[in-house]
């Protein structure tokens, strides 16, 4: 028992050292550059990839995937080969449609944080840039609808499935006033500059509204 005790606090050492020294390594400032090479090497490779689906979106994704990978026959025009290929039919075609070009973007501000280089808030730039992509995706397959481009339309599957569920409990004039104010909504916390910007368009609607109400109000009077 004494024996078995002593084997379980050498293998829970044992474990603890092999965490502490994968943190260690995880926070070495050479493996933090090294990982934020890759992504940004991923970054880009997506981008191109991504620019090349726009011309060559038919026969990238026209392959059988199990049958590609290892074979050499299978030929690919995507810029960025197979994998190119891959990655662009997926964000753009199964994904986010067009809105998926933000990606590389998140990407790469993710290489650039993990050697502490700031140029805007990850967290808040992530956030808002995701938001934005969802309901650009959403947009797209709202405004083509049946569109076949790029697959499954320049909103992706993701913004035609999601833009055919709103239609079918909002219809579309309420779809269009949601997808409406979440735009304005994602405006206003991107730049407060937008604010004063959307509180002119309501001074200039309101001016253009309300008179038209008084004289209709007035006209009703004059002939009671």
């Amino acid at each position: 028992m004494a024996n078995n005790g002593e084997k379980k606090k050498i293998q829970k050492k044992e474990k603890t050292t092999k965490r502490k020294g994968f943190l260690q390594f995880l926070k070495d400032d050479r493996s933090k550059l090294l990982f934020s090479f890759l992504l940004l090497g991923f970054s880009f490779l997506l981008l191109v990839s991504q620019i090349s689906f726009l011309f060559t979106w038919k026969t990238d994704q026209s392959f059988e995937w199990s049958q590609a990978w290892t074979n050499t026959d299978y030929s690919v025009e995507n810029w960025a080969g197979k994998i190119g290929a891959f990655l662009s039919n997926l964000t753009i075609n199964k994904w986010f449609g067009i809105a998926a070009f933000t990606l590389p973007f998140i990407v790469a501000l993710l290489s650039l944080r993990l050697i502490d280089i700031k140029i805007v808030p990850f967290g808040k730039t992530f956030i808002k840039t995701l938001l934005a992509t969802i309901v650009i995706s959403i947009w797209f397959g709202f405004i083509a609808k049946k569109s076949e481009l790029f697959g499954a339309g320049p909103g992706g599957r993701h913004g035609h499935y999601m833009s055919m569920i709103l239609v079918s409990l909002l219809g579309n004039i309420g779809t269009f006033v949601l997808l409406l104010i979440a735009t304005l909504g994602i405006a206003m916390f991107v730049s407060r500059k937008s604010i004063n910007f959307l509180k002119r368009i309501l001074r200039m609607f309101a001016m253009v509204i309300f008179p038209f109400l008084r004289k209709k109000d007035e006209s009703q009077k004059s002939d009671d």
